[in-house]
């Protein structure tokens, strides 16, 4: 709860409080007049400085009903007579309004505005995004033959200045986005309104650094009904760190993907048949398929517009020349975490790659039987263990041939890789995540991913890397 709702709320309380004891107690009535004034200023200063959301209705409701209960009273100084029907009403108004108090106070709590964590690196963070299309992919998941693949990109990167630039939201068009989410989650149409309220550490094509040196870049691939900014908790803190991060909206696949001029790519359910029919694992690794030629298609954009190429369909002078393409890496969760691994076992471009989750039943025999040629980190949910991903991905693992890693996190499940715990409290009640806490996994999963590609693209050591760390005793670590 935000700090003037729950000022708002405080003071509603308090005044419909003293709305009830000022009929026993004269007294408290002068004082009821200021606490109901500071009630009514409350609301419109809350609706001003914080924005409104619909789970302060019944907060706005409650604050005028008490308004009018209380404001007689406060002005009152002769005793109020009492009866029966005066003593009945009272009470079952009270139980009503106690029950919309107890309404008001819980969906701010539940339904909170998402906080985005702090990134831990020294550096503020630009961020910009574009729109762009393979003129040599045909579309494969809408019925006009003439399509070709658009995708959508963000890039998020050090920026030596933010003043003057505007904050980047975490839900773009949320306007577009918002409704289809919702309704995708079997939610009503206004359900996630309140995420345009949420505040993003990243600001709109800010200046990048002014050092010349080149930045490693890692490139993000989200999983099934996923979208680009899922894990931008983590996108945001590797570019504190130094890095350029790349994420794609994997168009049919995301949960939603809007493009600048307001169309849009919903995600596309028939894509995949059900779970163990017989066409799921070859439409799945058809998937798989698309999504890594996502990759390798933003590997070459970003090969061009690191060279200023008039070919590039991402525009962004400042970028030019800042790109360290010799060292890139991948990182990608569950659908995607198949797809960079794919890439990483056929493209020489991935100098390393870092799997959550890797939904490894979407890889064809002839990857899951290769050794990985270059650093990979596969880290694994206590729910994914032992499934079968997990074992397909097991020879991988004992084949590699350069360092490879292998943990296991007890307490989490699949969504805890994305920023679900953000949502609500509830999540784990839900079953949405697993009962490790929400704020701990992503600072986990931050500096796993910090110490593995500082080690592997930046030819630093970490001890998170050398063996189980006494900092997380929950993750079971491998080293081959």
């Amino acid at each position: 709860m935000r700090l003037f709702e729950f000022l708002q709320l405080a003071l509603t309380i308090f005044t419909a409080g003293g709305a009830i004891l000022s009929r026993r107690i004269p007294v408290l009535r002068l004082w009821l007049c200021y606490v109901a004034a500071a009630m009514s200023l409350a609301i419109p200063l809350q609706l001003l400085i914080e924005g409104y959301r619909w789970q302060n209705v019944p907060t706005y409701l409650c604050a005028i009903i008490t308004a009018f209960l209380a404001w007689p009273q406060s002005r009152s100084s002769q005793p109020i007579p009492s009866s029966k029907w005066r003593k009945a009403i009272a009470i079952v108004g009270g139980a009503i309004l106690s029950l919309m108090l107890i309404i008001s106070a819980a969906l701010p709590i539940l339904l909170p505005v998402p906080v985005m964590p702090k990134p831990s690196g020294k550096y503020a963070i630009g961020t910009a995004s574009f729109d762009l299309k393979d003129p040599s992919r045909d579309e494969i998941y809408t019925d006009d033959p003439n399509d070709k693949r658009q995708i959508m990109m963000q890039i998020w990167y050090p920026a030596k200045s933010t003043a003057g630039a505007q904050p980047a939201r975490w839900l773009d068009q949320l306007d577009i986005a918002g409704p289809i989410i919702a309704q995708r989650l079997n939610l009503p149409s206004f359900v996630l309104d309140h995420a345009n309220l949420t505040q993003s550490n990243s600001f709109l094509n800010a200046p990048i650094i002014d050092d010349s040196a080149t930045l490693p870049v890692v490139v993000y691939s989200h999983g099934w009904t996923g979208f680009r900014t899922v894990n931008m908790n983590q996108s945001e803190n590797l570019a504190s760190h130094g890095y350029i991060v790349v994420s794609i909206d994997h168009s049919y696949g995301s949960i939603i993907t809007v493009f600048p001029d307001g169309s849009v790519a919903p995600l596309k359910a028939s894509i995949l048949p059900p779970d163990g029919s017989p066409d799921f694992t070859p439409k799945f690794t058809q998937l798989v398929g698309v999504y890594a030629a996502d990759v390798q298609f933003v590997l070459d954009q970003l090969a061009l517009l690191n060279q200023g190429d008039a070919k590039a369909q991402a525009v962004a002078p400042w970028l030019k020349g800042r790109l360290d393409l010799s060292r890139l890496g991948l990182m990608g969760h569950s659908t995607g975490g198949a797809a960079i691994t794919r890439v990483c076992t056929t493209d020489a471009r991935c100098k390393a790659g870092f799997g959550m989750d890797v939904a490894a039943t979407g890889l064809t025999s002839d990857i899951t039987a290769k050794g990985f040629q270059q650093p990979f980190f596969a880290l694994w949910s206590e729910q994914w263990r032992g499934n079968n991903s997990d074992k397909l991905f097991a020879p991988m693992f004992t084949q590699a041939k350069t360092p490879i890693y292998r943990a296991y996190i007890s307490g989490a499940k699949h969504y805890d890789f994305i920023m679900i715990s953000l949502l609500s409290p509830l999540a784990s009640t839900l079953g949405l995540k697993g009962p490790i806490n929400g704020d701990r996994m992503m600072r986990l999963n931050d500096d796993y991913l910090l110490a593995f590609f500082d080690q592997h693209l930046r030819g630093g050591t970490s001890p998170l890397l050398a063996a189980a760390s006494p900092s997380y005793p929950e993750v079971a670590f491998e080293k081959q």
